[in-house]
């Protein structure tokens, strides 16, 4: 692939430019900065072996382009180019692209995968969208598309409507760019509201020259082989809005709705509230089912096996796909819900079972894996309510679906709806999140589940009000029926008046104005009314989900899950593998927190590999630091790699699952004994690095005092704390009620952990579901509660509404919880002090 290199008299202004240009690229691009000179006194100018260095740095036979800001950038690089061996000269090229613009658009090509020859055109005519839009700009021939051949096969054209809020703008420009580059067809496209010429849909800059802002109907037509292909997925990628919000850029100021009490002697239905939000739609049913697959004979078995086996593996690696880049509607730190995806396609017993009805009954791979599949689900149905297998109904049957589609080809279970509504369903599966059209399901309503359940927090990932674990009566409201949807409160309307209608749509106004607001202030601090600073930080597993954590405002990553890269692998990771990941993360936050956390592997999170058997409590079973003390050599693999890493950036470590003072001195010594043996071997390290314990397990909690004295920090990890303290299945819509961050004991746990962590002069943060949900926020900061890690498409909602605290009012608040005893009092209170 092309390699980029930046140079400008400006450090700062070289770096800045590399970070956009990864954002538009998702960091497919290899780029190299030399920025300004190693002076201290005056660091602006240029430096040959600063270039020399980036230049080798990003060099490929496929090429390099430098891009360069002011006149003496250029002989600086002509004096770096005399140190470079001859024979890369050749694939060396100095641009004269102006920087930013320049820059920009190659790198979108490059992404591409575009030759060469055409990125340097495109980067020369970078400043065409510019001048366009100034109405400066003279169409370049090539990027005007004459009227289709006659001679051309598959001619398709498709109309779309721009709904994001910012239109054509960089990212969605550079999806279309992307995605048209990696098929057999051509394509162009206009505006057709403004009455626009056709131009080269791969092109970067013809794109931009478009002016297509929200509102505006586009006309894209492609042609060739897999001209259909192309079409669908450029179909998809507008009729999912990007990804994006389709909020108006600006809203009026709407009155707020009057309090609900009266409202409920109109017709209600109360659940959990999972997310906030308000809604009006008609209701629309949708039903889970397994298709009735066709019995069919086969004579040739081993082909047979070979066709479910390459079923597995695209089904694996659509799931992988998911996790790394999220999808239009899921942010990749919420998908990493999908790896018990990764691990029921890998099972080996359903595996085996499927093979051995195919060779002993010599029946075709589609019906085979369907008839296990029931099996598995009556297994897993039948279970306990105790036992986790209960719980993954939702998980198989996603998986089941997934795998059978790559082996008949079909689609099944698709949800279609064809005008806004409020869905309403049993149970939302994970893959039926990431097919959901947010402009066309307004909410959602189940009637199982609970707030803390992998589905839940799939919900969040939405931004629609989502109201879960209603009960079979809601499957009785007749398809159609308009209904009114309050995910603050929970409450689903059945009957609303004309009146009452149109003050939930005010509300809804009001409330899609604050999602605005914040997504425009979300680099902003979150400091409170009373100037006190709440530090906001990102949970994520991937290097992607870093990208996304620093675009949506995360002052740091206060909990790195690393099982995504254990889980993904055919084999235990190489201590260098990890250190690439971690090292590239903290160079990527430049200077930003980044705390990693050993793996929580094990129990109900077994990889194949690693031959750990399953159990009947795998949450209470050998997972996170048990296992990995009970595996010290792999576990030293893991934790050299982080050491490595620490010189990077902002790295910290933390061992999960931490239960007792014996556990947390073995692995302190283990981490020791880690950094003898680097520094017996000259690798560099921070000796200064910082090592802490995620509070998740009650046995911690009570004896924290003395955990104390022996970490740096801690993070209380909501999600299993409250189901442990509660004993109640986070997962199980039975105990939904009781497995609950708002009921009193979790409170209260809550406060004596933050107590007992200021007192002894510790730092305390918190990740997990609690931490995002912001009807929690003045409660917490009133317990002293500084820093909060959450999924980074929840960071900048936070944000917005801790400015708007006072912290002297919220620990009035906190006092008035704790003295409190029931759940629903506690909801209560908390709803009104937000409102």
């Amino acid at each position: 692939m092309v390699g980029i290199v930046i140079v400008s008299h400006s450090e700062a202004l070289a770096e800045s430019l590399k970070a956009l240009a990864n954002q538009v690229s998702k960091n497919k691009v290899s780029i190299a900065t030399a920025g300004g000179i190693d002076d201290e006194s005056d660091p602006v100018g240029t430096d040959a072996m600063k270039i020399l260095t980036a230049i080798q740095e990003v060099y490929s036979e496929d090429g390099v382009i430098i891009f360069m800001d002011l006149g003496s950038a250029i002989l600086s690089t002509d004096t770096a180019l005399d140190f470079v061996d001859d024979s890369w000269k050749q694939h060396i090229h100095l641009s004269s692209a102006p920087l930013v613009e320049g820059v920009i658009a190659a790198t979108v090509q490059a992404a591409a995968g575009i030759p060469l020859n055409d990125i340097l055109s495109e980067a020369e005519h970078a400043l065409q969208p510019k001048q366009s839009q100034l109405g400066k700009a003279t169409q370049k021939n090539s990027d005007v598309i004459l009227e289709s051949k006659a001679d051309q096969i598959n001619v398709i054209t498709e109309t779309y409507k721009l709904r994001n809020t910012l239109g054509l703008h960089a990212r969605p420009a550079a999806r279309i760019v992307t995605t048209c580059a990696v098929f057999d067809a051509e394509a162009r496209i206009r505006n057709v509201t403004k009455s626009g010429i056709f131009v080269n849909a791969k092109s970067m800059n013809s794109l931009i020259t478009l002016n297509a802002v929200q509102g505006n109907e586009v006309e894209i037509q492609t042609s060739g082989a897999e001209s259909m292909q192309l079409q669908s997925k450029l179909g998809k990628m507008f009729n999912t809005n990007f990804g994006e919000s389709t909020a108006p850029l600006v809203r009026k100021s709407l009155p707020r709705l009057e309090e609900q009490a009266a409202a409920r002697s109109k017709g209600y239905i109360e659940g959990i509230s999972v997310a906030p939000g308000y809604a009006v739609g008609p209701v629309k049913h949708y039903e889970h089912t397994l298709p009735s697959i066709i019995k069919e004979s086969i004579s040739d078995v081993e082909a047979e096996i070979k066709k479910l086996k390459l079923a597995i593996e695209k089904a694996k690696a659509e799931v992988i796909d998911i996790i790394e880049e999220g999808t239009s509607t899921i942010a990749p730190e919420d998908a990493a819900i999908f790896e018990a995806q990764i691990l029921l396609i890998q099972d080996p017993e359903l595996l085996s079972k499927v093979e051995k009805r195919i060779k002993e009954e010599r029946i075709a791979a589609p019906y085979a894996w369907r008839v296990t599949l029931d099996e598995f689900i009556a297994i897993y149905e039948a279970a306990t309510s105790g036992s986790q297998l209960s719980t993954r109904v939702a998980d198989l049957i996603d998986v089941g679906l997934r795998v059978l589609e790559k082996l008949t080809g079909e689609s099944y279970n698709t949800l279609e709806v064809n005008e806004p509504v409020i869905l309403i369903t049993e149970e939302l599966n994970p893959s039926d999140v990431a097919s959901i059209d947010t402009q066309k399901i307004l909410a959602i309503c189940t009637t199982k589940g609970s707030e803390n359940s992998h589905s839940a927090i799939l919900a969040r990932s939405l931004g629609i009000p989502s109201v879960f674990g209603m009960g079979k009566l809601i499957r009785e409201i007749p398809e159609g029926n308009v209904v009114a949807v309050d995910g603050e409160l929970g409450m689903l309307y059945t009957r609303p008046e004309s009146t009452f209608l149109s003050e939930m749509e005010k509300k809804r106004a009001d409330w899609l104005e604050i999602k605005v607001n914040a997504s425009r202030e979300r680099l902003e601090p979150a400091k409170t009314e009373d100037g006190i600073q709440l530090d906001v930080m990102a949970n994520v597993g991937s290097l992607a989900d870093v990208y996304q954590a620093i675009e949506q405002g995360a002052e740091g990553i206060g909990l790195f899950r690393t099982e995504f890269v254990f889980m993904t692998s055919g084999n235990y990771p190489s201590e260098d593998d990890q250190f690439a990941m971690y090292s590239r993360a903290a160079a990527l936050l430049d200077g930003k927190p980044l705390v990693i956390r050993t793996i929580d592997i094990g129990g109900d999170k077994p990889v194949p590999y690693l031959n750990i058997e399953k159990e009947d409590n795998p949450f209470l079973g050998w997972r996170g630091i048990r296992y990995s003390l009970d595996q010290a050599e792999l576990f030293k693999t893991q934790l050299r790699a982080i050491l490595r890493a620490s010189t990077h950036g902002n790295v910290s470590v933390m061992f999960p699952m931490l239960s007792t003072l014996d556990e947390l001195n073995r692995a302190n010594l283990l981490l020791h004994t880690c950094k003898k043996e680097l520094s017996s071997n000259n690798i560099p390290f921070d000796v200064n690095i910082k090592s802490g314990i995620m509070v998740e397990v009650p046995a911690a909690v009570t004896m924290l005092n003395n955990l104390l004295e022996h970490t740096d920090f801690i993070s209380i990890g909501t999600n299993d704390l409250t189901q442990y303290i509660m004993a109640a299945d986070r997962t199980n819509s039975r105990v939904a009620e009781l497995s609950s961050h708002y009921q009193p004991a979790v409170i209260h746990t809550i406060a004596d952990i933050v107590q007992k962590a200021q007192k002894a002069g510790k730092h305390v943060s918190m990740c997990g579901e609690m931490a995002r949900d912001t009807r929690l926020t003045a409660l917490l900061a009133g317990l002293g509660l500084r820093s909060f890690s959450m999924s980074s498409n929840g960071i900048p909602e936070f944000k917005w509404r801790a400015r708007k605290l006072n912290l002297q009012h919220s620990s009035g608040l906190s006092e008035t919880i704790l003295g409190m005893k029931d759940v629903k009092e506690v909801k209560s209170t908390l709803q009104q002090s937000v409102l």
